[in-house]
């Protein structure tokens, strides 16, 4: 829990609106000035308000009421964060017929449209081996499915937090003047949110033109009246981000070794998010699976959308195989967590391991369950599922 806070501390400077809490491990509240009042609210609660806006113009569209809901989420998401989208439905008045991981939605559309497809059909004999990468505002995910005819088999599932979000406050950081200092001040409304509003845009821009563009102007007013005005080039927006694409190369290579494929056997790559456009993103995909060519017969940014709409429709028998999406174990001598099934373990599944009690003629155990990664981690650092 407490890694967590430091995570969204760290980074809150760099929002464009206030973040606080009571500094007793609540909640985090996000807080906007209107009215002359500070008003706050919890995520879940901005989620809910925003469910209820997007039910009222569907239903207005459709004219008729709508009241379930098929939901996607990233692999990175923990029990707690899903759990939390069930209380923003419920907020929504929405009933969540199904919860599904983004890849598998990919996945699910990639399948049903191949087997669709009048000059792709698979016969009885085919089967294709693709990899997903699908990378957003705050998450990237790498999976890989295996598809005989009609049949769908999730081979192994990766994810991490890292996202456009990053790429964003890089080039935040990379283009201001003294950013260390400003992003460890306090944040101000009148002085800070605004401007910082304004920056992101301009830096969000600046991202979607060097993806097609090889150079582009940055003309902002920032933080504290200071002026930005300079062109950047493809080439400084990759060496900035090095590392951050490092890590994506680093989950595309765990996945292969969890699904035991090698890259050279990877039929199609699908790739899909918000990412999808980054000459990057694409060329580090391509390059470790031996230069193969991106599948284009899916919508990058909607694909997600039409896998979990056959979801709804209850498609999901094409999906025989799903995988843990974290290995799921025990807290061992008070503090380290340990593994009994391990992650991208096939489901259903049972596992079993043998412990002993620490101290002789001991009568009582708690038992805590955790989800974590692995081996080795403090069981502190993971989600506690029970106990």
């Amino acid at each position: 829990m407490n890694q967590f806070f430091n995570i969204i501390f760290s980074e809150r400077a760099k929002l464009p609106f206030l973040m606080h809490t009571v500094d007793i491990e609540v909640r985090p509240f996000v807080a906007a000035f209107m009215k002359k009042l500070w008003k706050s609210t919890t995520a879940v609660e901005l989620l809910g308000k925003f469910l209820t806006e997007i039910r009222s113009i569907v239903e207005t569209r459709l004219n008729k009421p709508i009241r379930m809901v098929v939901f996607t989420v990233p692999v990175s998401f923990s029990r707690l964060q899903v759990n939390r989208i069930y209380d923003a439905c419920a907020m929504a008045d929405l009933k969540v017929i199904r919860l599904m991981l983004q890849p598998i939605a990919v996945a699910l559309w990639y399948v049903i449209q191949q087997y669709a497809s009048s000059d792709k059909v698979m016969d009885n004999e085919s089967k294709k081996i693709a990899l997903v990468f699908n990378m957003d505002a705050g998450y990237c995910d790498v999976s890989v499915i295996e598809a005989e005819r009609e049949k769908l088999r999730i081979k192994a599932m990766t994810g991490s937090t890292i996202g456009v979000e990053d790429l964003l406050g890089n080039m935040m950081c990379h283009l201001l003047p003294d950013s260390e200092e400003i992003f460890k001040r306090p944040v101000h409304w009148n002085s800070d949110i605004l401007p910082m509003a304004f920056l992101r845009s301009g830096i969000h821009n600046l991202i979607t033109n060097l993806s097609t563009e090889t150079s582009d102007e940055v003309d902002l007013e920032s933080i504290d009246g200071l002026k930005i005005q300079r062109v950047v080039t493809r080439n400084e927006f990759e060496d900035v981000n090095k590392k951050l694409f490092e890590k994506c190369e680093n989950l595309i290579y765990q996945c292969l070794q969890d699904a035991k494929i090698e890259a050279e056997n990877i039929t199609d790559i699908i790739i899909v998010g918000g990412c999808c456009n980054i000459p990057r993103v694409k060329n580090l995909v391509t390059e470790i699976c031996n230069g193969k060519e991106i599948y284009e017969g899916i919508d990058p940014l909607d694909a997600v959308l039409y896998g979990a709409a056959l979801a709804g429709a209850h498609k999901m028998d094409s999906v025989t195989s799903q995988v843990t999406l974290h290995a799921i174990g025990i807290q061992c001598d008070g503090v380290n967590f340990v593994p009994v099934i391990p992650k991208n373990t096939s489901l259903p599944t049972v596992g079993d391991m043998v412990f002993s009690t620490i101290d002789d003629n001991q009568t009582t155990a708690s038992i805590v369950v955790c989800e974590g990664v692995e081996e080795g981690q403090k069981a502190e650092e993971n989600n506690v599922l029970g106990n």
